[in-house]
């Protein structure tokens, strides 16, 4: 029978397989809720035609502008065949720009008061060329009832931030909006001289940044030549899949992700995918997941449910995985995928499947067959990885770290690439295997926050977002707020605040700057802030 060669298929009802009595085995579930994308996308619709209304129309004349490089740009161009078909795919980059936003007295954007006496505050950042944007905001610190939104003039909005932001630290990645400008605005009945924040960086995707293409239906001509009429739902198992971008200074990624139960059924919204894609807890708190991305009859679709921020729960690049906590709760109406111990690297024609995102185009379906017998590649030694040939459609870049399930849907391992002859041609089965890492290896390392009910060990329990050392994470306090790798040091407060295993070092002998005091850098101050225009302690 000829194999199909087909990136883009409909995903299939999958056979029942039997799986030996000694393995572990969890079955996944529902998230609950639901996600009503038409209801999603008109109350975006709804916010930013509110903003738009109260905008100053002038700011967008000024806004802050991005210029890349012909090294930036070189470095987006498709990459070399075979390259793309065991590694992360590079769609952006992180341009610095370090922009001061300051409500008092700003010097990018313009503010005005509206009827109610809300201080409003509109500014815009724009990128020639670009496909989409995101923001690196830092130094957030709002004043109660301050509010900082994201948004374009057709019809996506984000927002509001609030207090530190995201995650809690001042210091955090937006939402992605597509087009080459992002419209920005805060809201404030507080006094204005407090409410000041950092445009650190502005993350430019480009044209590989298909979800983009997705959203503007004007380009939807082309996209239908990739991928139409593709998905429909089986067992679920779509709704647990993710694609996702992620800033690896100085370029921007994307790779395929899923939810992944604990035994438990906790809830916790454990996602997995492939250390190569993400290893570092910096790196992990600008994920931004894309979940109901799917194919449809016209290729255009609604919005997906975004998720930003995760951190790292166990990595290891032995397997190839990476076991993250998104931030927040799973999506509505998601799933969560089961798992199983069964080692399956040595089983000869042992059915898998899965659904990723090639090339980050929305969710492909494709099957794959255990062979024990193929060669493997130094770097990835049989059982501890599976090999396995194609049979229909295929994976590339952008399936990177896509969890691969047997034929009762639960996981058995996750994507690290191809190992083979002929590369660059990612249909060609007889010279190539499709690599994953085996879950079975490595479960032993996972098994503390999979296993046993979920044990409750990775629980973030001074919910600053960061995970304990104790249970794989990098919070040296899991107990105190105020110490993480995210933090600078603060002065005489008697705790490791960024976790560099020394307490309040740089701090002059242990005294520190009041409020009003001339500063250069936060740790200098009793507060820990130092505001970066006026350089005087908060």
């Amino acid at each position: 029978m000829k194999r199909s060669c087909v990136v883009v298929c409909c995903l299939l009802i999958a056979v029942m397989a039997t799986v030996p009595v000694a393995a572990i085995e969890v079955d996944g579930y529902l998230a609950g809720g639901v996600y009503d994308a038409e209801a999603a996308e008109q109350q975006q619709a709804e916010l930013s035609a509110w903003l738009v209304s109260e905008q100053a129309v002038k700011a967008l004349q000024m806004p802050v502008s991005v210029t890349l490089t012909a090294e930036d740009l070189a470095a987006m161009q498709p990459q070399a065949e075979g390259l793309q078909a065991r590694s992360k795919l590079l769609v952006g980059v992180a341009k610095p720009v370090g922009v001061l936003v300051d409500l008092e007295a700003p010097t990018v954007g313009l503010t005005s008061m509206n009827t109610e006496k809300v201080h409003i505050w509109t500014g815009a950042v724009h990128a020639d060329g670009a496909a989409a944007l995101r923001v690196h905001f830092s130094d957030v610190d709002l004043p109660e009832g301050a509010e900082l939104y994201i948004y374009n003039d057709s019809g996506e909005a984000f927002g509001p931030y609030t207090g530190r932001g995201l995650l809690g630290t001042g210091d955090f990645w937006s939402h992605t909006i597509t087009g080459d400008t992002m419209l920005l605005q805060v809201r404030t009945s507080a006094n204005v001289a407090r409410t000041f924040f950092t445009i650190a960086d502005v993350g430019y995707l480009g044209s590989g940044f298909h979800y983009a293409q997705y959203r503007q239906r004007s380009n939807e001509k082309s996209f239908c030549g990739y991928n139409a009429d593709c998905v429909i739902a089986n067992s679920g198992t779509d709704t647990s899949i993710a694609h996702y971008t992620f800033v690896q200074r100085p370029y921007i990624y994307m790779c395929t992700g899923g939810l992944i139960a604990d035994e438990g059924h906790t809830g916790t919204p454990y996602f997995l995918t492939a250390n190569h894609c993400v290893s570092r807890g910096k790196v992990a708190s600008s994920v931004e997941t894309y979940f109901f991305y799917t194919g449809s009859s016209n290729c255009s679709g609604p919005a997906a449910s975004h998720t930003v921020g995760a951190s790292i729960v166990k990595t290891n690049k032995t397997g190839d995985y990476s076991l993250l906590q998104l931030s927040g709760s799973a999506p509505g109406g998601s799933s969560f995928l089961g798992w199983t111990t069964e080692e399956v690297a040595y089983s000869n024609g042992y059915a898998l499947n899965r659904v990723s995102h090639p090339q980050g185009a929305p969710q492909a379906y494709s099957e794959h067959d255990v062979d024990p017998s193929a060669g493997t590649c130094s770097s990835w030694p049989r059982g501890s990885w599976i090999y396995s040939k194609d049979s229909k459609g295929a994976t590339e870049g952008g399936s990177s770290g896509s969890p691969v399930l047997n034929s009762q849907s639960k996981v058995v391992g996750q994507l690290s690439g191809a190992c083979g002859y002929n590369l660059g041609d990612v249909c060609d089965s007889n010279s190539n295997s499709t690599v994953d890492g085996a879950f079975a290896a490595y479960y032993p390392e996972v098994a503390p926050y999979l296993g046993g009910g979920g044990s409750g060990c990775t629980d973030d329990l001074d919910e600053d977002g960061y995970i304990s050392e104790a249970c794989g994470g990098d919070d040296c306090d899991d107990n105190e707020f105020w110490a993480n790798p995210g933090l600078d040091e603060i002065c005489t407060d008697d705790i490791d605040n960024n976790c560099d295993g020394t307490v309040d070092e740089d701090c002059g002998g242990g005294s520190c700057l009041p409020r009003g005091d001339a500063c250069s850098i936060g740790s200098e101050c009793c507060s820990g802030r130092c505001h970066p225009r006026k350089l005087t302690c908060q």
